[in-house]
């Protein structure tokens, strides 16, 4: 896993935790079918879309720049 993708899955984890949601509750809030693209997300095995992003950081209240 490169540099970028490991920051990215851990900052995914880390907010998801600060506001205290199973990857379940967070791939419910993002649109997602299920925790499966969540725990692929947090293990940097994928890269959320730029769509996906963009609700993440709506949802976490933070600029895009943060996240990407």
């Amino acid at each position: 896993m490169n540099e970028e993708k490991n920051i990215l899955a851990s900052r995914i984890n880390q907010m998801r935790k600060e506001l205290d949601l199973t990857q379940e509750e967070l791939a419910l809030k993002l649109g997602l079918k299920g925790k499966s693209s969540i725990a692929n997300y947090e293990s940097g095995k994928i890269t959320p879309s730029d769509e996906i992003k963009l609700k993440m950081c709506e949802l976490f209240m933070l600029r895009a720049m943060k996240v990407i």
